[in-house]
């Protein structure tokens, strides 16, 4: 991974300001499960795989979870209380972090896959690698990854 990724990560995190956590490896795996237990239950039911391709946030862009995107989700994560959070990025070379008394992180535009949620998991941010392309990000309140069936749980993105 280039430093400028790491720079860009670290640079997001610290305009935040508040108290920052370094989480374990062992962290990791278990806050992705943890996650994924919530957002991704309807592709796992549906194909007994936690992972759809590549990336987590695939699970929105291929429309298996009703997500926000682009300027409505970075909209609706404004609104968000800035908690306790989770910053949780894909590439392992980049170090999950927990913050409190933050403002929220914002990687629009760093060319990261990074995920920030609160300890609840009551909504999730995902920004993306390829949000200047209309991929992202997407904002997903808990509720719309629920398992019960709706009429088109593969509609169309809004």
């Amino acid at each position: 991974m280039a430093d400028t990724s790491l720079e860009e990560y670290e640079r997001a995190l610290q305009q935040c300001g508040g108290r920052r956590e370094d989480l374990t490896q062992r962290d990791r795996g278990a806050l992705l499960q943890e996650w994924r237990s919530v957002y991704a239950a309807r592709l796992f039911a549906a194909t007994g795989r936690w992972k759809h391709s590549k990336h987590e946030w695939h699970l929105f862009s291929f429309g298996y979870v009703t997500s926000l995107r682009s300027k409505r989700a970075m909209a609706e994560y404004a609104r968000q209380a800035a908690v306790d959070l989770i910053v949780w990025p894909e590439s392992l070379h980049l170090p999950v972090v927990r913050l409190s008394g933050s403002s929220l992180p914002d990687f629009s535009g760093t060319g990261l896959d990074v995920y920030v949620w609160p300890a609840d998991l009551s909504w999730v941010m995902a920004f993306t690698h390829e949000d200047s392309s209309g991929y992202g990000p997407y904002f997903v309140p808990r509720e719309w990854a629920a398992l019960e069936d709706r009429p088109d749980s593969r509609a169309p993105l809004s």
